[in-house]
């Protein structure tokens, strides 16, 4: 008998066993029944549970002769994983001095310095991949920072085209959080202001605030979470968490309306958009496709911003392109520093939102760029900036800061026998690890 994993069998009950055999599930259910009265009115309490997950194992490998047991050791996320309680038990139930006989194997667990690295090496087929992506399917900011953070992570994730397994939610992860508090944003500012052709409303966000919570459940109902998934445990608290940042963000917003002597229109929401740049590459011209979404566009008092929500905590260091550095650093080098620095994500982002919006909005010259980030929300919109004249209007001259850096940077994905290697300070590599 071979069992991966116990629970793994009950959970998906449907693939090993037949619909009229069903075992307990996992989750005891949920009750507003306190322990004690169902102790006295003889219900059904946790133990039981238990009882019945140890009957059906020992059901399970009665009759066995040899037993494999298998478990993972890793951690994953800030939980982890160790052996269950049964093989616990069955080292203490079975006599292994005896003619029983026990083996533990550890697959997997050398150390890193004795792991062989993986090297990946540029090829023709890699050169046609990338010419594939660059031209053709186009390169995202996401994928541009992952390729800056990580080279070798980057090769994984859009070279060999890896990608997470696709996994049923029991809890909100960390990117349902952000999505569910993006979707809402979009259904305020699209069905309230932009498709009603009307300017930012202190009085119109105020009558909208105490329906937040309502709006939330509906986003979460999208990702399949129903109301009873979000009343309990850590579910609870990640709804709670969103619905507490909506609010701040509605009344920073409010805020920001009241204090503003003009208009905030909104131009658009969740746009989508793309633009072409070419790039001379060994006397090869290559038309570099930029794609991209858009959080919001608006324009307050006649100046156009490009606005990007992020649920996590940015700052001006992460944005803005470094002034202070020494004096021997020309505004090019400096520019340069700031698409290289694993710290600038953020920065970059707005850079290649900017090259985007050049090409859809031509008509304007001028505009701003910056990001609202829910953590630090009291800092609200925090811009790039303009080195050249110490402001945070973009202009020609910082597009073509931008532009000339940009497509310096992507020449180095197309370099003859370039190795892709991890980036030691990458801190979030999905597939190097």
């Amino acid at each position: 008998i071979l069992i991966l994993s116990y629970f793994q069998l009950v959970l998906n009950q449907s693939k090993f066993l037949p619909a009229y055999l069903p075992l307990p599930k996992t989750n005891m259910a949920r009750t507003f029944i306190p322990r004690d009265l169902r102790k006295h009115h003889e219900l059904p309490c946790e133990e039981d549970r238990q009882a019945i997950f140890a009957h059906h194992f020992y059901r399970l490998i009665q009759r066995a002769k040899k037993l494999d047991l298998m478990y993972v050791d890793a951690e994953e996320g800030i939980s982890s994983n160790e052996q269950s309680r049964y093989i616990n038990q069955l080292k203490n139930d079975l006599n292994f001095e005896g003619e029983n006989t026990m083996e533990e194997i550890s697959i997997g667990s050398a150390p890193i310095g004795n792991m062989i690295e993986s090297k990946f090496f540029q090829t023709p087929a890699t050169i046609a991949r990338i010419k594939e992506l660059l031209e053709v399917k186009g390169i995202s900011p996401s994928a541009f920072n992952k390729f800056i953070a990580c080279p070798k992570d980057f090769y994984y994730r859009y070279i060999l085209g890896l990608k997470e397994e696709d996994e049923v939610d029991e809890s909100i992860d960390q990117s349902t959080f952000g999505t569910q508090i993006h979707e809402v944003l979009e259904v305020i500012f699209r069905d309230y202001f932009l498709k009603q052709n009307k300017t930012l409303d202190a009085k119109i966000l105020e009558e909208i605030r105490p329906n937040l919570k309502d709006l939330l459940t509906q986003a979460y109902a999208k990702s399949n979470f129903s109301t009873s998934d979000l009343e309990v445990g850590k579910n609870r608290l990640s709804f709670e968490v969103s619905l507490n940042l909506l609010q701040k963000f509605i009344d920073q917003q409010i805020k920001e309306i009241k204090s503003c002597p003009g208009k905030i229109e909104i131009i658009a929401v969740e746009q989508k958009m793309e633009a072409i740049y070419p790039i001379q590459i060994d006397g090869e011209e290559i038309k570099v496709k930029i794609i991209g979404t858009v959080d919001r566009i608006d324009k307050i008092d006649g100046e156009y911003r490009i606005i990007d929500y992020k649920s996590g905590k940015s700052s001006a260091e992460k944005i803005e392109v470094n002034t202070g550095r020494s004096k021997e650093y020309d505004i090019e080098e400096k520019f340069e520093a700031f698409f290289a620095h694993n710290k600038t994500g953020h920065g970059r982002q707005l850079a290649i939102y900017s090259l985007m919006f050049a090409q859809n909005y031509p008509d304007i010259k001028e505009f701003s760029a910056g990001i609202i980030a829910m953590v630090n929300i009291e800092d609200w919109l925090i811009k790039a900036n303009n080195i050249f004249d110490k402001n945070h209007t973009i202009n020609q001259g910082v597009l073509n800061e931008y532009q000339s850096c940009f497509l310096q940077a992507l020449s180095e994905l197309l370099v003859k026998d370039k190795e892709f290697i991890h980036e030691e300070t990458a801190l979030y590599c999905e597939f190097c690890s």
